[in-house]
């Protein structure tokens, strides 16, 4: 008979709490504030949805955290970490990238639009406004301007970023850089990696429980990618969020806080 033991020993979180309320106070400060999405303006079209949506996960990962769901938590706040490096990729140049991105739209619906020949003459058209060439792969399938396959896989290959980690790098911003390592921590929770799993079950008693390094940097993130995301959107709209004492705060106590909360001790 092989025992196993569980090695695994959980640093003390500290601050965790305060990182849910600071959460909570930002996210009252942008409850009351009006956005506005200026007509034919590329820019507000994309910041004021990509932020209301980021706004949005923040609240529900607070909501999984106050039921005890940490591991669902951390699953959601992947996103928040996915949308705040596109949203500062977009920030880089973002009248032309806002363009880009709206337009991508269009080369996305593609696929269903092949199924649909009443369209097709519409969509010729649109194709020529939104310059559709300049999404095409430089090898195409074939020169049917309708085939999804003739064009890139994401808005932001224009721009020469093949992926999340390609634009962290091209970014090459130490906030960015911080949240993209806490990401690569949260992707075991959404790919359900052993080393995240085997953190819910306690071998020795043969049960579950509560993972308190779990619900700290889900909050942490949380918190952290909400700041830079109302640091992004002040830009672009007369309403400003009253942000800097959050972040003032915030940033104290991540001078004291692990940088890896679900690192274990060796």
């Amino acid at each position: 008979m092989i025992t196993i033991k569980n090695h695994i020993n959980y640093r003390k979180m500290t601050n965790v709490n305060e990182y849910i309320n600071l959460t909570k106070a930002l996210l009252n400060r942008i409850g009351t504030t009006t956005f506005y999405i200026q007509e034919q303006d590329f820019v507000s079209s994309v910041t004021v949805p990509f932020f209301k949506q980021i706004a949005q996960i923040a609240s529900d990962t607070l909501l999984l955290i106050e039921k005890n769901s940490f591991y669902n938590a951390c699953l959601l706040s992947t996103s928040i970490v996915e949308s705040i490096i596109q949203l500062t990729w977009l920030d880089v140049d973002i009248k032309k990238r806002s363009q880009n991105y709206l337009a991508f739209g269009l080369i996305e619906d593609l696929p269903r639009i092949e199924n649909h020949p009443e369209e097709y003459e519409d969509t010729l058209e649109c194709l020529k406004i939104i310059e559709a060439e300049k999404f095409l792969k430089k090898n195409p399938a074939d020169k049917n301007p309708l085939n999804r396959k003739n064009y890139i896989n994401h808005w932001y290959n224009i721009d020469g970023a093949s992926g999340f980690e390609a634009m962290v790098k091209k970014l090459n911003q130490p906030y960015i850089n911080k949240v993209y390592e806490m990401y690569s921590i949260l992707c075991g929770f959404k790919h359900f990696q052993p080393f995240n799993i085997v953190r819910l079950f306690d071998i020795k008693e043969k049960k579950l429980f509560e993972n308190e390094g779990q619900k700290f940097i889900a909050s942490q993130i949380t918190l952290y990618s909400l700041i830079e995301a109302v640091n992004i959107i002040n830009k672009y709209q007369d309403n400003k969020i009253e942000f800097l004492d959050i972040m003032a705060r915030t940033t104290e106590l991540m001078k004291n806080d692990l940088r890896f909360p679900l690192t274990p001790n060796r």
